[in-house]
């Protein structure tokens, strides 16, 4: 087994070294290493001075937009997309396992064409402008005019408290607005669709406050309960949208109903997951877009 340690000091130019012994001396000390073991030891690792993150990070965008003949927005997503599931296989398979850690340029093609799983780490953000970056998430996935058609679309959106009630409602006026198609006698039946909307680490009683404010506004409110202590009704909270029924938005009120719901899907559905610390698992096999944020402000700007 090999060892390599990256290390970045300021004021050093990138270069691999090889360790003497007496270099290992004065890292580490006294030791019960013999001269063997330290020989055995400093044959099989190298130190590495690195270039700085974001040096590297450039570097590889420029690899990437060679490879695949990119612009540079898009060779972000890519790096976006392959540094995540980097991440998720090596943290998902110890050294032992480690012909698993490792991804082929194929897999890696396969991966960017399927497009079903990608996350954007909120790290990649602070590299480029703030607004720079969300104008273009919303351009490649949320412009509602790219993607007419009447999918089932579900938004998971992780909050912190405090919550606040404003924030929240701005959300699901957004997504009424960008994503509901209901206003209108003349749009066939087959062709509305309305949100879904899923509040992550929401309580009861802020959610039935927000829904409570929505209802006085003369929305109408459809989570696939109705009325106290009823069980959850799968079919009510697939109520296809009408001229009529003037369905806009719906809510999944926990990761219960939500499973119960992708668990008997009849129709195309995507995901939308804005998470602030971690993303709630899902055993989904479709589009499935998983986005980190700071916090739920970003996602105004995203959508």
């Amino acid at each position: 087994m090999n060892f390599i340690l990256y290390i970045y000091l300021k004021g050093i130019l990138p270069q691999k070294i090889t360790l003497k012994i007496s270099d290992l001396d004065k890292l580490i000390g006294k030791s019960r290493m013999t001269k063997q073991m330290k020989v055995a030891f400093l044959n099989q690792f190298t130190l590495v001075y690195a270039e700085d993150f974001q040096t590297q990070y450039y570097n590889v965008i420029e690899k990437i937009k060679s490879e695949y003949t990119k612009s540079n927005e898009e060779a972000e997503i890519y790096y976006a997309i392959i540094s995540s599931h980097l991440l998720d296989i090596v943290i998902k398979n110890p050294p032992l396992n480690k012909s698993n850690r490792v991804i082929s340029k194929i897999e890696m093609d396969n991966l960017i064409k399927s497009g079903k799983k990608l996350i954007f780490k909120s790290t990649f953000i602070e590299i480029q402008k703030t607004e720079q970056h969300f104008k273009y998430l919303n351009r490649i996935f949320f412009n509602p005019s790219l993607n007419k058609e009447p999918y089932e679309r579900v938004f998971i959106i992780e909050i912190e408290k405090p919550i606040e009630k404003k924030n929240l409602k701005e959300i699901i006026f957004i997504l009424k607005n960008k994503w509901s198609k209901n206003n209108s006698k003349a749009i066939p039946d087959n062709d509305r669709f309305a949100p879904y909307i899923f509040f992550n680490g929401i309580d009861d009683y802020s959610l039935a406050q927000l829904k409570s404010d929505l209802q006085k506004e003369n929305y109408i409110i459809k989570d696939g309960y109705e009325f106290l202590n009823a069980s959850f009704n799968l079919q009510s909270l697939k109520e296809r949208p009408t001229f009529l029924n003037r369905i806009f938005f719906k809510f999944i009120n926990n990761q219960s109903d939500l499973e119960l719901f992708l668990e008997r899907i009849d129709r195309t559905t995507e995901i939308y997951q804005f998470f602030i610390n971690n993303p709630i698992s899902i055993n989904y096999s479709g589009k499935h877009t998983k986005m980190e944020i700071k916090n739920i402000e970003e996602i105004k700007g995203i959508i």
